[in-house]
């Protein structure tokens, strides 16, 4: 009977030990916080998926297996738009860089503070603020009249045009002359984006940040229309009538008027007819993000 209840006691320790190191095995935990993370935002998690097992496609392994008597053609190689987070996206998960805009928050607050109580006590003084603020931020209606302006020529004059030399360019017979003519107007077209605003600046008057704001406008769509126009003349260069075996030269050799319009508010100075979209936008971040640079315009102020 002893031998019997000896055998008992040690089962029992023996399980009991078994239940301990279960108890204790940390892989039980991280499958918990798996299970937690994914119940709180699977949206998430499946967008971190697809970015990880989505591969770029380009020709970088094909150029790293060349033999070394070869050499590459001496092109510059297309860029490839990759389904990935933003650096700030990445920013923004890591623990460390939310607390140290916890941080930077509370001091901003307290600022606000500061200058709240400060011009509670000097109303002249705010006033005067307030009227130079206003004053750099005058005449803001022309800047608002000539950014529109120069979105609808892109839209109603450079693309009908680009359209219609890339629709009839297959049709020229002296193709190198016909060729000239468009860009010769192209280049006028774009010499007109760089006159045009500064003279207006110069002949109305218009007051520093406003000024800043249309002549930052003026360049960003200067290098738009560039763009649009160098990315698809290769496609009008390689557009043939009647080509069945060869996919990119019987392609329509000018986009369609949305992709053009999305492309002059999206950002990225490469144009393409896609880009690779995320199945969630972080709308939260987007928000933080765009509440920044009032934060900085009041700290200036103050």
């Amino acid at each position: 009977m002893s031998n019997r209840v000896e055998i008992r006691k040690k089962a029992r320790d023996i399980e009991l030990w078994e239940l301990r190191q279960m108890l204790q095995d940390p892989s039980i935990d991280i499958l918990n916080d798996v299970d937690a993370k994914f119940e709180k935002d699977p949206d998430r998690i499946i967008t971190e998926l697809e970015l990880k097992h989505k591969k770029p496609q380009n020709d970088f392994m094909n150029k790293l297996s060349l033999p070394k008597g070869s050499e590459a053609p001496r092109e510059l190689r297309r860029k490839e738009f990759v389904l990935r987070n933003s650096t700030l996206t990445n920013l923004w998960r890591s623990p460390n860089v939310r607390s140290l805009y916890n941080l930077i928050l509370a001091f901003f607050v307290f600022l606000y503070l500061h200058i709240a109580i400060f011009y509670y006590f000097n109303v002249e003084r705010l006033t005067r603020d307030l009227a130079l603020v206003s004053w750099s931020f005058g005449q803001f209606h022309i800047v608002t009249a000539v950014w529109i302006g120069i979105n609808l020529s892109i839209v109603f004059f450079l693309h009908p045009v680009f359209r219609f030399w890339a629709s009839s360019r297959a049709f020229a017979k002296k193709k190198g002359l016909y060729d000239l003519m468009f860009c010769t107007l192209f280049v006028l077209y774009e010499a007109a984006l760089l006159i045009i605003p500064p003279k207006i600046i110069i002949d109305c008057n218009i007051p520093p940040a406003s000024s800043c704001a249309l002549v930052m406008e003026q360049f960003r769509l200067f290098m738009k229309s560039y763009a649009f126009v160098r990315e698809n003349i290769n496609r009008v260069l390689k557009y043939k009538l009647h080509q069945d075996d060869d996919e990119e030269s019987n392609s329509p050799p000018c986009p369609e008027v949305g992709k053009l319009i999305y492309f002059l508010f999206a950002p990225t100075l490469i144009y393409r007819d896609s880009y690779p979209r995320t199945s969630v936008c972080e709308r939260n971040d987007v928000e933080i993000i765009n509440n920044d640079p009032l934060a900085e315009t009041i700290y200036r102020c103050g």
